[in-house]
């Protein structure tokens, strides 16, 4: 037989020392894997396969997925130990979550236990005396933790005794959800919630090939189970775990039914266990700014520390998700909620002299929020918006020879940018006169084009590349007297290159652009000569005012 108890803990917070780059959390976990497990005298119990190989894979897990620290002050790995040294970790967990609660205030706390290995008789085995339900309702009392999740993988676990809590409001539910009970700040009020892969009298499994089968799918779901909002919920997870569970178990005859315990639940909200998905939003800190901040989501179960060093700008990768900033140098808590979506940044600056400012496709605005503030801070988010330009400048193209281009251009045009795209529909003439020992002519020549396509902003500079279609319409007069009109079709591709002039009282910009269009038209010689496809490269040059 074997037992795999995991209670999941984690304090949403950092410590000072963590490196001003980093945005994650702290996540306690006592993770401990005991593939023998001392069985009293008389019985006789085989060393499992697995327990110490999925303890591992277990922080592995919760480090890459679950948000929790790589430190071993935090995130304890034990194998093969005894009940005194599973005991002294656990205090040891203790003291660092008080250390953290001092430094960091009361923070929002999930505790968690692990241990993989074997159960008998309502108890943990160890390499020593075993862990009794008194022991661990003494680890979890300790900890004193807003919110305990436990996971028991184990023969017979659903018969753990578990007197030592079951006083307090400790019950088994079948077919509960009950993440309906929790509150809407998930961490904000005292539980817990338990996972048992099976009934009393019920033996839970060990997978030659998975390890052991509950575990198995629980880890499984952290990946695979669909997220909602930013993450995973534990909710989600066990749903996941319980159903491919009985589905596997089944299959070979020997099901396993998982069951739910909670206590202390009050009302309602999810809490999310897993984070798959990227951090995709951003937080800046311009380098004037300086201190000790915490990000807390504003589902409440997630907390983290950014220690901000003056001097150096930092960017910290978020979920985006309702959070809220607040500000742990003061004598007074200063916080701020800010919303945002994959791919926003709010920037973090000094108040002092800022000013709102804008710049093509994008205006930066301060974020309000009622009756909150960071004194001496104000938190900006860049926004979308329409720039509307006008241009005029000198154009160049170059063709075979009697072809329908005129080499020299006057050009205007009217120019939209919008955050990473720009548009424009431009107008150029260009006049061009060549004489012949026998005949000459003269070309007029008008160009309706539109361009657009995808912009980037660099320093002083906006690039672009777009697309170029265009309406070619040429006037070409003969010096025998005879006249010639004719339009055309130009496809091609365009580049641009915007540069900061001057940005008060109004945006003025220089521009150079250039590209290469392919030309649907009839040259101007020889007579009868039928319309064909020719490469023209040009580029322009020009000045460029922001009208709006």
């Amino acid at each position: 037989m074997r037992l795999l108890v995991a209670t999941i803990a984690a304090l949403a917070g950092l410590t000072a020392g963590l490196p001003a780059y980093s945005g994650a959390p702290v996540r306690y976990a006592l993770i401990i894997g005991n593939d023998h497990g001392q069985a009293p005298p008389g019985v006789q119990l085989p060393d499992l396969l697995h327990a110490e190989t999925e303890a591992q894979r277990i922080r592995e897990r919760l480090v890459s997925l679950g948000n929790f620290g790589p430190s071993d002050e935090r995130v304890v790995l034990a194998l093969g130990k005894t009940r005194e040294q599973i005991l002294v970790a656990a205090r040891a967990l203790v003291q660092q979550h008080r250390r953290d609660r001092d430094d960091l205030g009361e923070v929002p706390t999930l505790f968690a236990f692990f241990f993989t290995g074997h159960g008998l008789d309502g108890k943990l085995l160890t390499a020593s005396d075993p862990l009794t339900g008194t022991d661990l309702a003494t680890i979890f009392e300790e900890m004193s933790a807003t919110f305990t999740v436990g996971v028991f993988d184990a023969c017979f676990s659903g018969s753990l005794d578990l007197s030592a809590i079951r006083g307090k409001g400790l019950r088994v539910l079948q077919g509960f959800n009950v993440f309906e009970q929790l509150p809407r700040e998930v961490l904000n009020s005292q539980g817990t919630v338990w996972f048992t892969s099976s009934q009393p009298e019920e033996v839970s499994y060990e997978d030659d090939r998975l390890g052991g089968v509950f575990t198995h799918f629980f880890l499984e779901g952290m990946e695979r189970a669909g997220a909602e909002g930013f993450g995973v919920t534990l909710e989600a997870i066990w749903e996941y775990a319980r159903s491919r569970t009985q589905q596997y178990t089944s299959r070979v005859g020997r099901p396993q039914t998982p069951q739910k315990m909670i206590r202390n639940l009050t009302s309602t909200g999810p809490l999310y266990f897993s984070f798959p998905s990227p951090r995709s939003a951003y937080l800046v800190f311009e380098p004037g700014v300086s201190g000790r901040f915490l990000v807390r989501y504003d589902s409440g179960q997630l907390t983290e520390l950014i220690e901000k060093q003056a001097g150096k700008m930092l960017r910290v990768p978020v979920y985006p998700a309702e959070l809220v900033l607040e500000r742990l140098d003061g004598s007074q808590p200063e916080r701020q909620h800010v919303a945002l979506a994959a791919g926003d940044t709010v920037w973090v600056r000094e108040k002092g002299g800022w000013q709102p400012t804008s710049s093509l496709g994008s205006g930066e605005l301060a974020l309000r929020a009622k009756g909150e503030r960071l004194e001496g801070l104000v938190l900006t988010r860049s926004r979308p918006r329409w720039s509307g330009l006008l241009d005029l400048g000198y154009g160049a193209a170059f063709g075979p020879g009697y072809s329908a281009v005129a080499i020299h251009n006057v050009t205007a045009g009217l120019r939209l940018d919008r955050d990473w795209l720009w548009g424009q529909v431009a107008f150029s003439y260009g006049h061009r006169s060549e004489e012949f020992d026998a005949w000459g002519y003269d070309l007029d020549r008008a160009d309706l084009a539109l361009r657009i396509g995808p912009a980037l902003d660099l320093w002083i500079l906006r690039l672009g590349l777009a697309a170029d279609v265009r309406i070619l319409l040429r006037d070409v007069g003969f010096h025998d007297g005879t006249d010639r009109l004719r339009a055309g079709l130009g496809l091609g591709a365009a580049a641009s290159v915007l540069a900061s002039l001057v940005d008060d009282p109004l945006g003025l910009y220089a521009v150079l652009q250039g590209g290469v269009r392919a030309e649907y038209c009839t040259p101007v010689a020889p007579p009868g000569a039928d319309a064909a496809w020719e490469a023209v490269p040009w580029f322009g040059v020009g000045l460029v005012v922001e009208v709006f």
